[in-house]
């Protein structure tokens, strides 16, 4: 009764070979009710909330109990902060004053479907909850007020950059090309409450980026 079928939630696609968040703008429903439905949201309790916080606080409403992006920070931003955290979908509620800017960025948001008064839109530059980024863009920046400076610049690509607070330890073995390994493959086996595998084939030396914030208790394990 306090969570019952929503259609809303439930013609959102689902992508079984990577996990996926969403972006609720506005007051579509609760703050954190994804949770109750095996789904993940960018604001929710999945991720560690006072991190989250400062990471999106110029984009986001000032609230205690969640990440409530807005869509006017949304559409303003020329960084990849949003992206970063997976954002495949936004909830779009059509009382925002903001509502109809988003068809004038058909390069980033794609339009998927409408339910009563809330649109779906894809955010096509969303990236995935893992990738590889290769081990030539590492960034080493200890201050952790510089690093989100540096990934708030719109120059900052995560695609081929990523901000390490120290350089890995030993040598980063030199590149290689071609061969079978050559092309650089991240393919989720499963995904838990607490835990996450994936089979990982890096075509050249490469730092694995996983969308979820370093938390006290996360381990990583390679090859066992």
């Amino acid at each position: 009764d306090v969570f019952p079928s929503i259609e809303l939630l439930e013609r959102l696609p689902q992508n079984t070979q990577s996990p996926f968040r969403i972006a609720q703008l506005g007051k579509a429903y609760g703050a954190n009710f994804e949770l109750m439905y095996g789904l993940r949201s960018v604001g929710g309790y999945e991720i560690a909330l006072e991190r989250t916080k400062t990471f999106l606080a110029d984009l986001s409403r000032d609230e205690l109990d969640s990440v409530m992006l807005t869509t006017a920070g949304v559409l303003e931003t020329k960084d990849r902060r949003i992206d970063m955290l997976n954002a495949q979908y936004y909830i779009v509620s059509e009382w925002d004053p903001h509502y109809l800017d988003f068809r004038n960025q058909p390069d980033r948001f794609r339009y998927l479907f409408t339910f009563g008064d809330t649109d779906v839109r894809e955010n096509v530059k969303s990236l995935p909850a893992a990738f590889l980024v290769p081990a030539t863009g590492i960034e080493v920046i200890a201050d952790e007020t510089a690093q989100l400076n540096r990934v708030k610049d719109p120059a900052f690509d995560p695609e081929r950059r990523v901000v390490l607070a120290a350089a890995p330890a030993g040598s980063i073995p030199a590149s290689r090309t071609g061969g079978v390994n050559a092309v650089s493959r991240v393919e989720w086996i499963s995904s838990r409450t607490n835990s996450f595998e994936l089979n990982v084939n890096a075509g050249e030396p490469s730092i694995l980026v996983a969308s979820q914030i370093n938390y006290p208790g996360w381990k990583a394990y390679i090859d066992g």
